[in-house]
């Protein structure tokens, strides 16, 4: 008799936000154009995110962040293959962001709402990690997927509320 199955692992939850802390391959739908910003975490007991929209670094100004912490990043809601799932895709990672903008500035593929992301996490720890994109074939969104986000663009989804501290899923919070 054992005390858990030979193959329990440990559940995990879904969340609001993409996380790939392991290395191997996750398959995204991009869902709509992303908001460019700088974003930061703040010093102090409770660190807190904080952003800025834009492109100009001389244009942020993100308060109780030490400047050299302030990175450039995409902000884009996402289908997540993995969990099923709407998410938010913050991506600070400049290999992702030119690789995805290379496959849109191509006419071939132009805009990535209309075909899967596929990203590869090699290696761990900052020194260690790659990061390799590939578009896969375009094809219709799954009827899932377009569900799923028709009911957050419904609910009033909207990314600009991450800029005060809010959730891009609730009006309210």
């Amino acid at each position: 008799m054992t005390f858990l199955p030979s193959d329990y692992k440990e559940p995990s939850t879904a969340g609001k936000y993409v996380k790939m802390k392991e290395p191997g391959t996750y398959r995204y739908r991009i869902l709509d154009s992303p908001m460019t910003a700088f974003t930061g975490w703040t010093t102090g007991d409770k660190p807190k995110p904080v952003r800025s929209i834009g492109n100009d670094p001389g244009f942020w100004n993100l308060a109780g962040v030490e400047p050299d912490e302030v990175r450039h990043v995409w902000i884009l809601p996402v289908w997540n293959y993995l969990t099923s799932s709407v998410q938010v895709w913050e991506i600070g990672q400049q290999t992702i962001r030119k690789a995805i903008k290379t496959y849109a500035d191509n006419p071939k593929w132009g805009m990535p709402t209309a075909y899967d992301i596929a990203v590869t996490r090699t290696g761990t720890g900052l020194d260690n990690t790659e990061w390799t994109v590939i578009a896969e074939p375009k094809e219709p969104m799954t009827p899932e997927c377009a569900a799923a986000w028709d009911d957050c663009v419904a609910a009033g989804f909207d990314l600009n509320r991450l800029l005060d501290g809010g959730d891009p899923f609730s009006e309210g919070i």
